[in-house]
């Protein structure tokens, strides 16, 4: 199953980023009123390591900054 990483902050999110310069590293853009990324959710119980969540309708100004930083 994996272990999820709630990603709820700017801290949070300029961790994930750090990692991402030594190791491949996953993030979910996941969308509450969205079937297909409720979908992925449902198949986390199969993936082995990290997956970091950020949650759109929760997070816009992260979810922004990940959009401009990729």
């Amino acid at each position: 199953m994996a272990n999820v990483i709630l990603v709820d902050s700017k801290e949070k999110l300029e961790s994930f980023f750090q990692k991402s310069y030594t190791r491949p590293v996953a993030l979910l853009k996941h969308s509450n009123s969205c079937g297909i990324s409720a979908h992925i959710l449902s198949q986390f119980d199969e993936i082995d390591g990290d997956i970091h969540l950020l949650v759109i309708q929760e997070t816009r100004g992260l979810s922004a900054l990940v959009a401009e930083r990729t």
